[in-house]
């Protein structure tokens, strides 16, 4: 599986959720609804700096903030607790116990194995204990956290299924399986799973089309309503008028590997045409190649589809990442070999071709 980005959503403050503790080695939700609420509201006072993953989670608190009932939740507690996703380290069950979170295997508390104690405190956030662990964890918008009573129910698991795939692909806006989607949710019918799309809009939109395979979804910054890709491109517009470092590859040598990686590209113009894989999982009959490559721009080129707007705020890099399935620096690595192999060759011949001419000229 791959690593998942603490830069999906940029600036603005995120929980750090541990993928492990919530979805099955198939990728579903494994808890109930109350469980998963409680377990995201314990992970969320775990994030609080310096908590050393640990926290208090009383009823009286919980029950407002998650919407669940004192039953629910007292039955939710003694759940996670077995299921070693929370350890209650001392204190009065339900009341002002202090729990923190463990580790799913062993029951053992995170922040005892993999602790920072570079600071002298040993007192890290679950962010950085996860980190340190290497665990795979996804990022959530603290505000609409913040939220979890509105959240209650499908919402939540449709909110949670939704950004683990944003993060497993590294882009804010991602094309994904309505039934795939539903099956990562737990969710059972379109209705109950775009209902549940009212309670999260101002996190995540989503366009979906009646009778349609796939839904299209676009991560908003819930602090200002706008799309993440467009306040990620606005961003890299504005370093773009700094003055840029110059290019390692030609255009030539950048076009070479493209045309060598897709050998179906047309030329036209100063552009390289292929079907865009995002368009093509849409739309698998559509015939008109969409995606543009430029190798003359910018340090790697630059793509973009024309259909779905693929490639904004991205570098072919990516591009090669998502086809191939690899992580961003691989692709950048395979890269780099080929335009090293070809250059490799190009030395070669011109040795030959001079060898040749010193010959000829003493003969």
């Amino acid at each position: 599986m791959k690593p998942y980005t603490d830069t999906l959503w940029g600036d603005f403050a995120t929980v750090a959720l541990p993928v492990d503790h919530i979805f099955d080695r198939d990728g579903n939700i494994e808890l109930t609804r109350s469980d998963l609420s409680t377990f995201v509201y314990c992970c969320l006072q775990a994030n609080r700096p310096h908590s050393n993953c640990t926290f208090t989670a009383p009823v009286s608190e919980l029950e407002p903030a998650t919407g669940y009932s004192h039953a629910q939740l007292e039955r939710s507690l003694k759940s996670l607790q077995e299921k070693n996703l929370i350890k209650r380290l001392r204190g009065p069950l339900f009341k002002d116990a202090e729990y923190a979170i463990a580790t799913k295997f062993t029951g053992i508390a995170l922040a005892e194995l993999f602790a920072d104690d570079r600071d002298g405190r040993r007192t890290p956030s679950l962010r950085t204990v996860l980190r340190n662990a290497k665990l795979i964890y996804f990022s959530v918008p603290k505000i609409t956290l913040g939220r979890l009573a509105e959240l209650k129910g499908p919402a939540l698991a449709a909110l949670l299924s939704l950004v683990k795939y944003a993060g497993e692909l590294r882009e804010p806006d991602f094309v994904i399986n309505v039934q795939h989607w539903r099956k990562m949710s737990g969710i059972a019918g379109n209705e109950t799973l775009l209902a549940a799309c009212a309670n999260f809009e101002d996190t995540v939109k989503i366009y979906f089309k009646s009778g349609a395979h796939h839904a299209t979804a676009w991560l908003l910054n819930p602090e200002t309503g706008r799309d993440i890709a467009d306040e990620q491109f606005e961003k890299e517009l504005s370093a773009a008028k700094r003055p840029e470092r110059e290019s390692l590859y030609t255009r030539e040598e950048l076009e070479r590997w493209f045309r060598n990686e897709f050998p179906d590209a047309i030329p036209n113009g100063s552009d390289l045409i292929i079907h865009c894989p995002r368009c093509r999982e849409i739309h698998p009959t559509r015939t008109r190649p969409t995606l543009r490559y430029d190798a003359g721009k910018g340090f790697w080129g630059v793509f973009y589809c024309d259909e779905c707007r693929y490639g904004k705020g991205a570098t072919p890099v990516h591009l090669l990442a998502e086809i191939k399935r690899i992580d961003p620096r691989q692709a950048q690595r395979e890269i780099e070999k080929f335009i090293e192999q070809i250059r490799g060759k190009a030395d070669a011949s011109t040795k030959v071709r001079e060898k040749a001419a010193a010959a000829k000229t003493s003969s």
